[in-house]
């Protein structure tokens, strides 16, 4: 091999090494974003993030509302590839057997309703 074709790998080799090392920081930095958005209404089991295509898979996923409760074995939203060139941002959401249940709110007894309006 000559100087210039083991130059030319080394340099192909410390390329991709970049692209690979950005890509895997992009994605972590991606992952704790949505994390911290997504827990603050939901609680779930696992959270799996996908670049290519564009999606996000919940397991295991639980509201924590109080007045009704919705839960459901799996989660998935999409991003198509042909909406990235698109202004619009579609999302495709698939839900696996969802549960929504729903609890009506104790009414205030007349004592309370009493001391609030006093106050």
């Amino acid at each position: 091999m000559t100087r210039r074709r083991i130059w030319s790998l080394v340099a192909f080799g410390v390329l991709v090494a970049v692209l690979l090392g950005a890509s895997l920081y992009l994605r972590n930095f991606l992952f704790r974003q949505v994390e911290k958005k997504i827990h603050s209404v939901v609680e779930y089991s696992s959270l799996k993030l996908h670049l290519f295509p564009p999606s996000a898979v919940l397991r295991d996923v639980r509201t924590v509302s109080t007045p009704f409760s919705f839960t459901a074995e799996e989660i998935l939203v999409e991003l198509p590839l042909s909406s990235l060139l698109k202004s619009e941002k579609p999302l495709v959401v698939f839900i696996n057997r969802p549960v929504l249940r729903v609890r009506p709110v104790p009414a205030a007894s007349e004592e309370e309703e009493k001391s609030l309006s006093r106050s």
